[in-house]
């Protein structure tokens, strides 16, 4: 994938004109994660972005119920950034459709073996 020079910043990777990305996913194993909504069964997903810059890591945590709760990523400066699910609700209407179609969009894209 590349990537233009509008995203380059110091504190995680500096380039000019367009980065060229290779990307490599595997899953890893299925854990247990603690979130702000309770503990999930999740798919840990092992990613790394190598380019002319460095290498970056991502490590996410995937819950087929709410997609991705955890992503702990290791940028090419050595700057970690973690996002995690603190807390979930539907709008005011009860309507979890979004939601539902979201996860069934996430299911498509890790072909798991069920077995």
């Amino acid at each position: 994938m590349k990537i233009g020079d509008q995203w380059s910043n110091g504190l995680w990777g500096a380039w000019r004109k367009k980065l060229l990305l290779s990307y490599d996913y595997k899953i890893s194993k299925k854990t247990k994660v603690k979130t702000g909504i309770g503990e999930l069964d999740c798919f840990v997903v092992e990613s790394t972005a190598k380019s002319e810059i460095g290498i970056s890591k991502l490590k996410s945590y995937f819950s087929e119920e709410y997609g991705f709760v955890r992503l702990e990523y290791e940028m090419t400066t050595g700057l970690k950034i973690n996002l995690w699910l603190d807390s979930f609700s539907v709008d005011d209407f009860n309507d979890q459709k979004g939601i539902i179609k979201y996860r069934d969009e996430q299911k498509k894209l890790l072909p798991i073996n069920r077995t």
